[in-house]
């Protein structure tokens, strides 16, 4: 999860005394903090608008289209790399690997007063650079189910902080495009989008809200496991049509009572282990 990481990274590299060993640019540290404080939030403070397209940006998630739209358009590609997550690890990376060809890294690995090596107590600098290394892995990872949910029709995972919760876990809001406006013959038709949220509000139960978002319309659909629950959300229902309806989007909200509320499933595990999906199949 994204909170998780961030949380991990300034933990074991952004507070790591490795970081000024090797002499890494004021600009890219003050730049990486500025990131990381952004996927932590302050408990209970929401986001605006801004911040959470600011989160979705530099996750990392975006980071090769960043370089090729700047590419396409003539741009620096630096400056839209600046506080990308992605980038701003792949510059540490790259600075651990001109350490490692200076020597420097062995100065790092025998600083204590016992210079021989131990597998079970690793140096910080090895520590450091697998925690680096797992967290561009952990980014690749979900670019991969990016593609994975694009080619499969699947919906897209954005990972989103989570300001409610008090161990500061991730929200994920799936969204898939719908289909179905593709295929009819009005194609005048505004395209329209499927949005779901999942979450756990412990007391309270899990609660599953499915949006159909289009321009001018929004359909609702939020499956509950308390009839207390159902009941508040329905007697509410009308006070946020209405307000929808200010605004020129015709609203429905519809709310079910369900024993069993689940979250959607991630697409790439879906297709890497519940399917009967092949992606290597040999023959002898």
């Amino acid at each position: 999860p994204l909170v998780k990481m961030a949380n991990l990274l300034m933990d074991e590299v952004l507070d790591s005394p490795v970081m000024q060993e090797l002499k890494i640019s004021s600009d890219v540290i003050a730049q990486l903090k500025g990131t990381l404080q952004l996927f932590v939030p302050e408990e209970g403070q929401l986001p605006s608008e801004r911040q959470v397209r600011q989160q979705v940006e530099l996750s990392g998630i975006n980071y090769e289209a960043k370089v090729r739209q700047s590419i396409e358009l003539g741009l620096p590609v630096h400056k839209e790399l600046a506080s990308d997550l992605k980038g701003l690890l792949l510059k540490l990376d790259q600075s651990v690997d001109k350490a490692a060809s200076s020597g420097l890294l062995l100065k790092l690995d025998q600083s204590s007063d016992n210079a021989a090596f131990s597998v079970k107590t690793p140096a910080p600098l090895a520590k450091f650079r697998k925690t680096i290394k797992l967290a561009i892995d952990n980014i690749e990872i979900n670019q991969l189910s990016s593609q994975v949910s694009k080619q499969e029709s699947q919906p897209l995972v954005i990972q989103i902080p989570n300001p409610l919760s008090s161990g500061n876990k991730t929200l994920q809001l799936y969204v898939r495009k719908d289909s179905s406006d593709e295929k009819g013959e009005d194609k005048d038709k505004k395209s329209s989008h499927n949005v779901a949220f999942f979450l756990d509000l412990s007391f309270l139960g899990k609660i599953k809200i499915s949006t159909q978002i289009g321009q001018e319309r929004l359909s609702v659909k939020i499956d509950v496991e308390s009839e207390d629950i159902a009941k508040f959300v329905n007697d509410k229902a009308n006070d946020f049509k209405e307000t929808m309806e200010r605004h020129s989007i015709k609203t429905s909200v519809d709310c079910y009572v369900n024993d069993k509320v689940k979250p959607e499933k991630d697409s790439l595990i879906e297709l890497l282990v519940s399917q009967n999906t092949s992606l290597i199949n040999i023959k002898t």
